[in-house]
């Protein structure tokens, strides 16, 4: 697997947004932690679906490859950044 297709980006992605946020140590290392956690989850699901779609569907191989899960991926960590700060700033609202 050649670099740019492990994920890696979208997780500096996340991890530098969380790193930045204002939060504790251990709510910032929890959703690293957890974030980088789905994160290899979504790409596993990435690599066998381009691997079953480089078998049975070449046609749209380089379109899902290069486009549709490299955008899947930065919103996932996006996203992912949005709950978890919204979760951290419910618990600052509670405390």
């Amino acid at each position: 697997m050649k670099n740019g297709c492990n994920g890696v980006e979208a997780m500096l992605i996340l991890v530098a947004a969380v790193l930045a946020f204002p939060a504790g140590g251990r709510a910032r290392a929890a959703g690293v932690a957890a974030g980088v956690i789905v994160l290899q989850a979504a790409n596993l699901v990435r690599v066998v679906s381009l691997f079953w779609l480089g078998a049975h569907h070449r046609s749209v191989f380089e379109l899902f490859h290069a486009a549709v899960w490299q955008t899947a991926l930065i919103l996932l960590a996006v996203g992912l950044f949005v709950l978890w700060t919204r979760r951290i700033g419910a618990r600052g609202a509670r405390a």
